[in-house]
């Protein structure tokens, strides 16, 4: 079941050749839900291709302006093992070489062996709710418009600080139909 304006909301939104966004704040300002629909290009692909730039000019881009929206409802939980990726990303020292030794005194050779996070995101017309946990296992080692945005294939959600511009949540909805 989908979210649709009745009327037009008064919030940032771009469409482009390439994409259409927009940007829903939240009611305290400093936070907005982003939705990203690529036109022409997979969901895959355009995240693959997603750089800081390139984000930065998305955002850029959006223009405040009356707009139709239809976003579907959804929850997402997901979970992961981030040990691999951290350390692909250079953080070594952390699981090889890092001096835990204050976690528990007099036990030396503490490394951290295990990275796993969990996260849950619920969007409904009312507003979002999020959560994400990350445990660390450490163990002995070695203008007025009519325009309508229908969010009704593939599509990125974020939820950024406008104002230092940084990612809190993100989450490609595959299916927005289910």
């Amino acid at each position: 079941m989908s979210v649709k304006s009745d009327s037009a909301l008064d919030v940032a939104y771009s469409v482009t050749p390439g994409y259409s966004a927009v940007e829903l704040p939240y009611s305290w300002g400093r936070l907005a839900a982003l939705v990203v629909m690529p036109a022409g290009e997979a969901l895959g692909s355009y995240v693959a291709g997603l750089t800081t730039t390139r984000l930065a000019s998305v955002v850029r881009r959006l223009k405040k302006n009356p707009v139709f929206v239809d976003l579907p409802r959804f929850t997402l939980r997901t979970s992961g093992e981030l040990s691999q990726v951290l350390q692909a990303m250079g953080m070594h020292d952390a699981f090889q070489n890092a001096d835990l030794s204050g976690m528990l005194p007099g036990v030396t050779g503490l490394a951290v062996q295990q990275v796993v996070q969990r996260a849950y995101l619920h969007v409904t017309a009312w507003g979002t709710e999020a959560a994400a946990a990350t445990g660390i296992g450490v163990g002995v080692s070695a203008t007025t418009s009519k325009v309508r945005v229908v969010f009704d294939h593939p599509f990125l959600f974020l939820v950024r600080d406008t104002k230092t511009g940084a990612i809190l949540f993100a989450a490609e909805v595959q299916n927005p139909a289910a």
